[in-house]
C-alpha cells in the first residue's frame, strides 16, 4: 500500500531534473508533456524546498534553484552508488556539500 509517507528513492526523479535543466539550457519554459512538466516541477520544488528549510545547506544568495539542481544531479552522477537514497536526504547532502553553512 501506498501512503503519503511513501518515499522515493532520488533515481526515479533524475529525469525531471535532467528535463528541468534541459529547459534552462534552452531558455524556453516548454516541456512536450504535461508528465514531463510535473516531474520539471518536482525537481525544481523539492530542490528549492530542500534548500530552503535545510539547517546543513547555506548557498550564496546568488546561488538560484537552477545552479542547486546542477549541483544535486553533478552530485548523482558522480555518486550512483547513493541512488536508492531517499531523494530529500540526497538532496541536502549534495547540496551540503557544495554549499556548508559555517
Amino acid at each position: 500500500m501506498t501512503t503519503s509517507k511513501t518515499r522515493k528513492p532520488f533515481a526515479n526523479r533524475l529525469s525531471g531534473c535532467q528535463a528541468a535543466v534541459n529547459v534552462m539550457d534552452k531558455n524556453n519554459n516548454t516541456v512536450n508533456t504535461v508528465q514531463g512538466g510535473l516531474h520539471v516541477g518536482f525537481c525544481l520544488g523539492i530542490v528549492k524546498g530542500v534548500t530552503d528549510t535545510s539547517t546543513k545547506v547555506c548557498p550564496p544568495k546568488e546561488v538560484n534553484v537552477g545552479q542547486n539542481v546542477r549541483v544535486v544531479l553533478k552530485y548523482s552522477q558522480d555518486h550512483p552508488e547513493e541512488l536508492h537514497v531517499n531523494q530529500s536526504p540526497l538532496i541536502e547532502k549534495a547540496l551540503s556539500k557544495a554549499f556548508p553553512c559555517k
